[in-house]
């Protein structure tokens, strides 16, 4: 898939500020948002590399993601693959399934991600929710550190507080602020300068670790047996720690997978947002045609979306079957495969029109791109849910695709028509 860019400096001064508060909805889509902008870069490919520095935000969703560059404004990202280095001068937030953070970032970083490896120099708070998630020994965490994941392993400096809610966690860093740990299995090795609280169901706090403050813990065996480890101030068997979030591995298993799955959905959300974004971007009256194609023809939409999904692998076949044709045959299979690949996209931005056209018919009332926008983005994953319901969900979003997609496929003949 080819890539687009989109910088939405250029735009007209009313659409450049709906624009702008859509790229923030963007951000609110992984529940952090971004608080200004003055200009965008948007793209999207199955592999991106970014090699230039940029002056503006970034919001960036692919297969594969490579950032190398300084950036000076926001980076938000989904993808499965994500590999960030060079200086983030804002925030950096995205979703994946692998993730490497490296370089400098300068204010927050938030991730979620099936495995996060973080070798970094974060200016504020550092907020992770994966599967396994390391924190190598070169990172700074300039804020606070939070974690929720299926196995956290700590090595690096935390100046703020540290937070930790993972079935399994090593902790061998440094904290300057107080700790808060609950997990199954805790193998504590490091230092904390202030306070402690510390719960597992296996705990173990080596004698080289040391904490400044007061200590509270709990595990089942009851009071711990401590030998060489430092313990500044009081320490403290508290029956109120108490797990009561991981009762048990299982569980914790169970929770860890539920945050790869939300780490997963968050990326094919934004992907989406971002792909409807982009046709709102570069198309202004084709998809409002559409939807008063779909308004007034629904059955000849339909028709036409059915002889799309279904003829379109036929006549490719056709053409690849003759060496002349072969060229055809294979821009008509990359065609199809990126109509079907977006076709959910497609059809909610086409249905978010059609509902602004039943709203406004006959009337002099209009709406904003940014409205069309978030309810496309709904739309979107009302259809995602619709494959929950077995059978029937499937043939319903394959009649609503069919009726979009149709729609689409009528209004381009049409226009195809006007200007023959």
């Amino acid at each position: 898939m080819h890539r687009t860019l989109s910088t939405l400096s250029s735009c007209p001064e009313p659409s450049r500020r709906a624009q702008l508060s859509t790229l923030l909805i963007l951000a609110f889509l992984l529940a952090l948002v971004p608080l200004s902008a003055h200009a965008a870069i948007i793209q999207a490919g199955e592999d991106l590399s970014i090699v230039i520095p940029l002056n503006d935000d970034l919001y960036a969703a692919g297969g594969t993601i490579m950032i190398n560059p300084s950036i000076k404004g926001d980076v938000v990202l989904a993808g499965g693959k994500i590999n960030v280095k060079g200086i983030i001068e804002q925030d950096l937030i995205l979703a994946g399934g692998n993730v490497m953070i490296q370089g400098i970032v300068q204010d927050d970083v938030r991730a979620a991600a099936g495995t996060a490896h973080v070798e970094a120099s974060v200016g504020d708070d550092l907020i992770l929710f994966g599967g396994d998630i390391v924190i190598d020994q070169g990172t700074v965490v300039k804020g606070d550190l939070r974690i929720m994941a299926g196995s956290a392993y700590i090595y690096g400096k935390v100046e703020g507080d540290l937070y930790v809610r993972s079935g399994v966690v090593k902790f061998y860093g440094d904290v300057a602020g107080n700790a808060d740990i609950q997990s199954d299995e805790l193998d504590f090795h490091g230092a904390v300068d202030g306070d402690a609280k510390l719960s597992s169901l296996d705990l173990h706090i080596a004698n080289d670790s040391s904490i400044g403050g007061n200590l509270r813990y709990w595990q089942p065996s009851g009071e711990y047996a401590f030998t060489a480890a430092t313990v500044g101030g009081d320490a403290l068997f508290d029956e109120k720690l108490a797990l009561e979030i991981f009762d048990n591995i299982e569980d914790t298993a169970v929770d860890a997978v539920k945050l790869i799955v939300l780490g997963w959905a968050a990326y094919g959300i934004l992907s989406a947002a971002l792909f409807i974004l982009m046709l709102m971007l570069m198309t202004r009256k084709f998809f409002p045609d559409c939807a008063k194609t779909l308004s007034k023809k629904p059955d000849v939409s339909f028709a036409y979306g059915l002889l799309y999904f279904v003829a379109t692998p036929m006549i490719a076949v056709i053409f690849l079957l003759s060496l002349i044709g072969i060229p055809i045959g294979l821009a008509i299979i990359a065609s199809y495969l990126f109509a079907v690949l977006f076709s959910k996209s497609i059809t909610a931005l086409v249905l978010a029109h059609w509902c602004a056209y039943q709203k406004t018919k006959g009337s002099k009332k209009t709406w904003g791109g940014l409205w069309i926008f978030l309810l496309a983005v709904v739309l979107y994953v009302l259809l995602t849910l619709l494959i929950l319901i077995p059978i029937v969900g499937y043939i319903a979003l394959g009649a609503i695709v069919m009726l979009a997609c149709g729609s689409v496929v009528h209004t381009k003949l049409e226009r195809f028509k006007k200007v023959r």
